[in-house]
């Protein structure tokens, strides 16, 4: 059985037609995607910090451990691990 993620325009009753063109999650490597803030947004830190919001899969078996975020700024790189 295959999985796979189809775009979200394509309900259940298209998706005979659009699974040939997709890879199966399995052969795919990790990948992410930053959901929140959205791209152009302008970010302003707060006492609590800042949310990211967003998701990762793998494929092959493999589990997602953490996913890492980085702020650039022209002095500084911060990672925070989750």
């Amino acid at each position: 059985m295959d999985y796979k993620i189809l775009p979200p325009s394509v309900d259940k009753s298209q998706a005979h037609r659009y699974w040939d063109r997709f890879s199966a999650i399995m052969e795919m490597n990790v990948q992410s995607v930053i959901c929140q803030p959205e791209q152009g947004s302008t970010i302003t830190e707060t006492p609590q910090g800042i949310t990211v919001k967003g998701y990762a899969i793998s494929g092959g078996g493999r589990k997602i451990e953490r996913v890492g975020k980085y702020i650039i700024n022209p002095f500084n790189l911060f990672f925070f691990g989750h």
